[in-house]
């Protein structure tokens, strides 16, 4: 008969058979998910959602670094969805708001500075000359509405989220440790507390970007980057000349 199953005598239909149909059955849906092959299947869905959840976010990111460097910081929520090509549900899926979005741009320029510097330096044998070249490419910054952008935020992330600012930075106080431990083991520089040294370079150069940037509050000049390399190399225990002196 058209339409119908036909049986056999085991019990099986044409799509099957017992033994299948009862291995089937057996399946608990909410079963044990230790079973390598569940494992595989729930690892396989994670890593399909993540990469999705990191693609997305990192479109959020990116079209506000476009929009930082084109209008600083006056831009809305909707104008990054629209670069971005997403909507403003998808948005706050990710994102708690503008504070967070920018939070997570903060510790991305950071990152990417750090591992461009590191590269950079990667070639450089003499640990001072690396530690030397670390500050010098910290502080010589050409001032952009996205940098202007970020350094006005970072003051203000510093005093709302201090332990989200601690983190976004942590790459470089790593970075900068690693350079100053390196100049020890060398002799350059004479053993010390090399959180208290980092900090020391740290605040420094933060003081001389935001002179730098958003203008000397001071009635007297900067010194040039090579300058503020030497001294604070000196005040570390150590000695650096410049190759080339700006005049």
């Amino acid at each position: 008969m058209s339409g119908a199953a036909h049986t056999d005598p085991e019990g099986a239909d044409e799509t099957g058979n017992g033994a299948t149909d009862g291995l089937l059955a057996a399946i608990d849906p909410a079963g044990d998910a230790a079973s390598p092959w569940r494992a595989r299947v729930v690892q396989r869905s994670l890593d399909e959602a993540a990469r999705r959840s990191i693609d997305r976010s990192a479109a959020f990111v990116g079209a506000t670094i476009e929009l930082l460097e084109e209008r600083g910081n006056s831009f809305t929520i909707q104008d990054v969805c629209d670069r971005a090509g997403f909507s403003m549900r998808l948005f706050y899926q990710y994102f708690d708001g503008k504070a967070d979005l920018l939070s997570a741009v903060f510790e991305e320029a950071l990152l990417t500075a750090v591992e461009e510097v590191r590269g950079l330096l990667a070639g450089i044998d003499d640990p001072i000359e690396r530690l030397a070249g670390y500050i010098l490419r910290s502080v010589s910054i050409t001032l952009t509405p996205y940098r202007s952008a970020l350094l006005r935020y970072s003051a203000q992330l510093q005093s709302s989220n201090a332990r989200g600012f601690d983190q976004a930075l942590q790459p470089h106080v790593e970075f900068l440790k690693e350079c100053i431990d390196a100049a020890v083991d060398a002799g350059g520089l004479p053993p010390g507390d090399t959180d208290e040294r980092a900090y020391f370079v740290l605040a420094v150069r933060t003081a001389y970007n935001h002179s730098s940037l958003l203008g000397n509050e001071t009635s007297v000049d900067m010194p040039p980057p090579e300058e503020l390399a030497r001294f604070l190399i000196r005040a570390l225990g150590g000695a650096w000349t410049p190759t080339v002196t700006r005049s």
